[in-house]
């Protein structure tokens, strides 16, 4: 595109070159100096002319005085020498006069070849400032270009990076939480199982034998096993003695329990209910464990698709932002198009009617230069107007940025 506008903008400064000649300034600056010279050369024209003149005048009255004195032959004589001298200074100012035209061609010419060598240095210059000022143009709408795009990846890489820090550290913290949470179950439950055992085996067991299941009770498979089996034992325990307190008399149950007494149907009843309590423990702190990672699973899910979804926002404003870019380039390649016909529309009107109408050449002049300056304003309009919508596009995609 920045070619296409670059050849555009030289073909009609190559056109605008072609036409300064034509310009109203250069005609004026022609005309100016022609004058002087025509009228440097009529004066120098018209004292040869006079001096002539005054030689042959002076001349005749000498020749006629001389001639009055011998008579009349004199004055034939006179009239004579009079033609002659007469159609001599008609030969001699004809003369003059075709020297005094090439004289002024000549200078005409050489007028013309400075002024065209000015001209021609003056359109070097202008083109030369012209294009410098162009490819300074051109890199600022390239480095604005380029800023916007860096702009938009840093930003889209800072959000990208912020949120999967977030992510990571809320992960982290969440996995930190839950093993702290179920080290500190594990290790309560482990209490109160070896507790619940040590209780159990001292009331049931002998104390060798609580001593041999309590230093085998360090890792989580011995203490299940110890669970299991100790519940197993109390429970059948608990059942035998039922079954013989059940088969003795009911009179010494009574009194034992009236009596105030704790029995042992009551004691074993407290057992089980213990032992059964300590069984639904594990699943329980299980099922909590399992919940916590869940919710952490659920979370971490969450987190990934509303990053995912950030994403897709940012993707999008990139798009848009490129989309809009690339509209304003076709816009501003359409408008001066559009400038650029009507620039050569008015050119080909100006030189019509300048065929047409020689004397109106100055107006002509002047047209073309307001057109020129027209043309050259709306350019620099549309180079503003794509300049501040770049500006405004990257402002809009860094608002978009920061509130995503």
């Amino acid at each position: 595109m920045a070619k296409q506008v670059e050849g555009a903008v030289t073909r009609a400064y190559n056109r605008w070159i072609e036409d300064l000649p034509s310009l109203p300034e250069y005609q004026t600056l022609l005309q100016t100096e022609k004058e002087k010279w025509e009228e440097l050369q009529e004066r120098a024209t018209n004292q040869k002319v006079s001096q002539a003149l005054r030689e042959a005048e002076e001349l005749r009255s000498r020749s006629r005085q001389e001639d009055l004195r011998p008579g009349a032959q004199g004055v034939e004589e006179l009239q004579v020498e009079l033609a002659a001298l007469r159609s001599q200074l008609e030969q001699l100012t004809g003369e003059q006069a075709a020297l005094l035209r090439a004289e002024l061609a000549g200078a005409r010419a050489a007028w013309n070849r400075e002024k065209q060598q000015e001209v021609s240095s003056i359109q070097v210059r202008s083109e030369q400032t012209y294009q410098s000022k162009l490819q300074a143009e051109r890199r600022q709408l390239e480095q604005a270009l380029q800023q916007a795009r860096e702009d938009a990846d840093l930003q889209r890489k800072e959000l990208l990076l912020q949120m999967e820090a977030k992510a990571q550290q809320t992960a982290r913290a969440r996995e930190e939480e839950w093993r702290c949470q179920r080290r500190q179950m594990r290790e309560e439950f482990i209490a109160e199982l070896q507790t619940a055992l040590e209780q159990v085996q001292n009331q049931d067991l002998g104390p060798g034998e609580a001593e041999e299941q309590t230093s085998g009770s360090t890792s989580e498979v011995t203490v299940t096993h110890i669970i299991k089996a100790s519940c197993r034992e109390v429970v059948n325990r608990a059942v035998a003695e039922t079954k013989r307190e059940c088969s003795k008399m009911s009179e010494e149950q009574m009194s034992q329990v009236s009596a105030g007494t704790p029995g042992q149907h009551v004691t074993e009843t407290n057992k089980m209910k213990n032992s059964a309590a300590q069984r639904k423990e594990q699943p329980r702190c299980r099922r909590e464990c399992s919940e916590t990672f869940s919710k952490l699973q659920k979370k971490n899910q969450e987190l990934q698709r509303h990053l995912e979804k950030t994403c897709r926002q940012l993707q999008l404003s990139v798009r848009e932002h490129k989309a809009a870019t690339q509209h304003l380039k076709d816009q501003h390649e359409s408008s001066l198009q559009k400038v650029k016909e009507e620039h050569q529309q008015q050119l080909e009107e100006v030189k019509k009617a300048k065929e047409s109408s020689g004397s109106s050449d100055r107006h002509l002049q002047q047209g073309l230069e307001e057109m020129k300056q027209q043309y050259l304003v709306t350019v620099e309009k549309i180079r503003g107007d794509m300049l501040r919508h770049l500006q405004e596009s990257r402002e809009r995609a860094a608002e978009m940025i920061r509130i995503e």
